[in-house]
């Protein structure tokens, strides 16, 4: 193993053998099936064949290979059931691989489930002592950090109360804190930061940066890009057991986007559009809305970063003096951030007699939006005239905050927008008349 390497990962395979779908029973023979599992299990055991038929194999890792260096937090993004979580239970000892290598240098801490081990009619304190001799701790190692645990959990007064009494957040920051002063030279981290206030995932992200910062290692899993863009120096993307890309965050993030979007938000990032309302005087029908990416891709999913360029598809058969073809962009609760159209600086469209379908695009600047859901609506008009095309549903966009985030915040900055204006410093003194 490499002396700079805390992890190292060889062609790492995990098989799962699942049973094949079997004929339905009624609940009289499931029940016989029930009760007989065990001496079906023993039986089948001692003839080396499975106990419920024919059992198919479920790669959940295939060849995995992959090197993270002390002191660095890598990020692990991927669907639900890509291999993420196998892949920390590999790396945790929980579970053995079918085949590959997983080396680990120094200590594992997991915080793979949050709160595992914690009995309901045993008090806080008792609860931590229990749970943190789990994680390996020892009594004086509590008792070394106890103010400190008992400040991060913000649990105070009620330490003696039995947890069965405490709420679902309580009961998770009792126990992230213990974990969290676990002093592991490798921490892995499996969603644990999903839950709680944003206070508590405040401290939690500090307390994970504090601990690459002595030069341990932390591997977690999340599906908030916004906290893997923000913490990460590496990424790696997970893709139905087999690794896609590892490597910078924004790289791999914004590549994972584009697959997802092209996969399962392709309906978001297009839509067409059917007659213009009825009463409409004017030669004119919306055909069809797009936001595609710089390169031309449709897509709903964007980094800040990125610009969003709207594309709106539409029919005029015959000219229409002083047409006003735009759209509007607002936040998820309908409130409307601005309104623009294609000739807010000059016309765009010159009517040709041989063509009747006509594609304008608006580009959103990147660095301008921030992290959440965004409506974009079409809005045709007359100048003075009247409305063409108003009050109908257009494409919805979803933003992820990339950009260098020096405020130290969690989910986004304060604001509707976020943009990156460019600040200069004057050298020269300013001199009072």
């Amino acid at each position: 193993m490499k002396p700079e390497n805390a992890i190292e990962v060889e062609d790492l395979t995990k098989v799962f053998y699942v049973a094949a779908t079997a004929a339905k029973h009624t609940r009289g023979q499931q029940l016989v099936r029930n009760l007989t599992s065990p001496l079906r299990r023993l039986r089948s055991t001692l003839l080396g064949q499975s106990a419920f038929g024919a059992e198919v194999p479920l790669t959940v890792l295939d060849r995995v290979s992959f090197e993270v260096k002390k002191g660095q937090i890598i990020g692990v993004i991927g669907s639900n059931g890509s291999g993420k979580s196998t892949l920390l239970k590999i790396l945790s000892r929980i579970t053995l691989p079918t085949s590959g290598v997983a080396r680990v240098r120094g200590k594992v801490g997991s915080l793979l489930e949050v709160g595992t081990g914690f009995h309901p009619d045993l008090t806080g304190r008792e609860n931590m002592y229990m749970n943190g001799a789990v994680l390996g701790m020892t009594k004086h190692d509590i008792n070394r950090r106890f103010d400190e645990i008992m400040a991060f959990s913000g649990v105070g007064d009620f330490i003696d109360t039995p947890v069965k009494r405490y709420s679902s957040g309580m009961r998770v920051r009792l126990a992230f804190a213990v974990s969290a002063f676990f002093e592991p030279e490798v921490l892995l981290v499996d969603e644990v930061l999903s839950v709680g206030d944003a206070e508590f995932q405040k401290r939690g992200l500090g307390k994970m940066a504090q601990v690459s910062r002595e030069g341990r290692t932390v591997v977690m899993v999340s599906h908030k890009l916004s906290t893997i863009l923000t913490h990460c120096d590496s990424v790696l993307w997970i893709n139905k057991g087999k690794v896609m890309e590892f490597g910078d965050p924004n790289q791999v993030v914004s590549s994972y986007l584009m697959e997802s979007s092209m996969d399962s938000t392709l309906s978001e990032g297009e839509k067409t559009f059917g007659n213009t309302p009825a009463g409409s005087e004017y030669p004119f029908k919306l055909v069809a809305m797009r936001t595609l990416d710089a390169d031309g891709n449709v897509r709903s999913s964007f980094l800040s970063s990125s610009p969003v360029v709207v594309e709106m598809e539409v029919e005029m058969p015959e000219p229409i003096p002083f047409i006003q073809i735009g759209f509007e962009l607002k936040t998820s609760e309908e409130n409307i951030i601005f309104r623009t159209y294609h000739n807010d600086l000059h016309e765009t469209l010159d009517y040709q007699p041989d063509t009747q379908t006509y594609r304008l695009r608006g580009v959103i600047p990147a660095n301008f939006l921030n992290k959440g859901s965004f409506y974009i609506d079409p809005v045709v008009a007359v100048h003075r005239r009247g409305w063409v095309v108003q009050n109908v549903r257009g494409l919805t966009i979803h933003i992820v905050l990339d950009t260098p985030n020096r405020d130290y915040a969690i989910k986004q900055r304060m604001g509707v927008l976020a943009p990156m204006l460019e600040w200069r410093a004057e050298n020269e003194p300013i001199t009072k008349a």
